[in-house]
């Protein structure tokens, strides 16, 4: 049978360095020894960390290189000095990025991944670094069931490695007790049919939802056999994809499943000893320096499995009313989201903007600063493709002035303020970064999306 929510209450809870958060009365506290899980505020990407009772940490995906060092403060902040088990579900720079930075971080014990081949820079960094530490990977296929303490972890995709990255997202179902925790990568409607058809149990309490809130992801079919009471969507605010999909939104609400966003929410907490869960967030995103100053406690459910309760009524669908602060870094490694904040940074030459769909793409770069800028051999590269431009010899971006470096088959070249880098594609659609380096070979900026 399961789990009828007989109340959902919301309690604002100020908190400050030093103070505890006390639930009010009546409402079921964490055990001595419980599962937390985390979907870390990431922007436009996803990471969770999962701490088991005994005290083992995983890492479910590193959200893309900008948070990589955010995310890294926050685990260590948090008393995570290392990961036992770092999971990749699939090597897209949204869900990689943030791994390689843990990587050279902290130690990592072992590595789990589907294994795929797929050609970016990043992606052999990464497999690199696991090699030079000598880490034992475990390749991940469906039909798979691991045991991590009291912890259960299903493997249930892919079954085979297709030419669909995204496809070939692992999809786990980890149980504790009675309460089972879904994590779907970024897995569409082919994938999940290939669960279905196999016959896995996908039924659980908490679903991560796949590919940021994609309308090409949860289907009607999976998602009313997952029935999900708590759904949660890793986004950022503003995206230029337009997640999550209305669609989406609508057909979790139809089940009843109570929906969290990274975007509105925040960093979102599920503690369960196994019987019970409650779900914690707070807006503010990972940091590199974290300070919580509101803290929302949502405790779900609030009666033990079986009971009778009233079905929670659909989360109505909400418009963000905020921007998360760019994920910081340590000083000298400027990061950027995709969406920028309108204040120039302590850099004069910034990149200020990228378009990546269609058949002219462009980076825009801008001078802010008070002299022009001699830009003969700075360089821009394409982070996924590992691909790069070398300003001309001799060319000036002037004060307040801005150039946009053109690729793609309708490339734009019209100098001084559009410049032609090739007529092929160059930037990825599923996600790149691009850096600007000085002729000395310095970052000076660089835009992640």
């Amino acid at each position: 049978m399961r789990w009828r929510v007989a109340a959902i209450r919301l309690f604002s809870v100020v908190m400050v360095c030093g103070l505890l958060a006390i639930p009010a009365a009546g409402i079921p506290t964490q055990a001595a020894s419980p599962l937390v899980v985390t979907f870390l505020d990431v922007g436009q990407g996803d990471a969770a960390w999962v701490k088991t009772p005994q005290g083992v940490d995983l890492l479910i995906d590193g959200g893309p290189q900008s948070a990589g060092y955010g995310v890294v403060s926050y685990l260590t902040s948090h008393g995570c000095t290392d990961i036992e088990d770092m999971v990749l579900t699939h090597p897209h720079a949204d869900h990689l990025g943030g791994l390689v930075t843990v990587l050279e971080s902290m130690p990592v014990y072992a590595v789990w991944y589907t294994g795929q081949s797929y050609s970016s820079s990043l992606y052999t960094q990464f497999l690199d670094l696991i090699a030079s530490r000598s880490i034992p990977t475990r390749v991940l296929s469906a039909g798979q069931t691991l045991t991590v303490g009291p912890l259960t972890v299903a493997v249930l995709h892919p079954t085979t490695i297709g030419s669909d990255c995204n496809n070939n997202s692992l999809v786990l179902r980890l149980s504790y007790g009675s309460v089972d925790i879904l994590f779907t990568g970024d897995v569409e409607a082919t994938g999940e049919a290939e669960i279905l058809a196999h016959g896995y149990t996908v039924q659980s309490e908490i679903l991560k939802v796949a590919h940021h809130g994609s309308d090409t992801s949860t289907s009607w079919g999976f998602l009313t056999a997952v029935a999900p009471e708590v759904a949660v969507i890793s986004v950022g605010a503003g995206n230029s994809y337009g997640h999550p999909s209305g669609t989406t939104l609508a057909r979790l609400a139809s089940v009843g499943a109570h929906t969290y966003r990274t975007d509105l929410d925040g960093t979102i907490t599920v503690t369960t000893d196994g019987v019970s869960y409650f779900v914690s967030t707070t807006q503010n995103p990972v940091t590199a320096t974290p300070t919580v100053a509101l803290t929302r406690w949502v405790y779900l459910p609030v009666v033990a499995r079986g009971a009778v309760g009233t079905t929670p009524t659909p989360t109505p669908t909400r418009t963000p009313t905020r921007t998360p602060t760019p994920t910081l870094a340590p000083t000298g490694t400027p990061t950027r989201t995709a969406t920028p904040t309108g204040t120039p940074a302590a850099n004069s030459i910034q990149i200020t903007a990228l378009q990546y769909a269609g058949s002219d793409e462009y980076v825009e770069i801008t001078n802010y600063g008070p002299n022009a800028q001699n830009m003969t051999n700075w360089r821009i590269q394409s982070v996924e493709g590992d691909q790069w431009y070398t300003f001309p010899s001799g060319y000036t971006l002037a004060v307040g002035a801005y150039v946009r470096v053109h690729s793609g088959p309708s490339a734009v070249n019209n100098p001084p303020t559009d410049l032609k880098w090739t007529g092929s594609y160059i930037w990825n659609n599923d996600g790149d970064e691009a850096r600007l380096y000085n002729e000395a070979g310095q970052l000076v900026d660089n835009w992640v999306y």
